[in-house]
């Protein structure tokens, strides 16, 4: 996403807020990610702004519960 931005004129951005829910796979989702339907699912929603403050990417990715581990802050 930094190489995106940067080539789009953004030299700098910071993550306003990431939001995470864990949702059942739906059957469209369990064929892309080679689980059954019904599978946990963790899904981020993200947003983050340039320097001036302006949001400059809204993101949205699935994750499979079971071969994923997101830390949040310091260990």
């Amino acid at each position: 996403m930094t190489r995106a931005l940067h080539a789009a004129g953004i030299a700098d951005y910071t993550r306003a807020w990431t939001r995470i829910t864990a949702v059942p796979a739906s059957a469209t989702q369990g064929l892309q990610l080679e689980l059954p339907e019904g599978a946990p699912l963790l899904c981020t929603t993200a947003l983050n702004l340039g320097p001036d403050g302006q949001p400059v990417e809204h993101g949205r990715t699935w994750w499979a519960g079971e071969r994923i581990t997101l830390t949040l802050g310091e260990d």
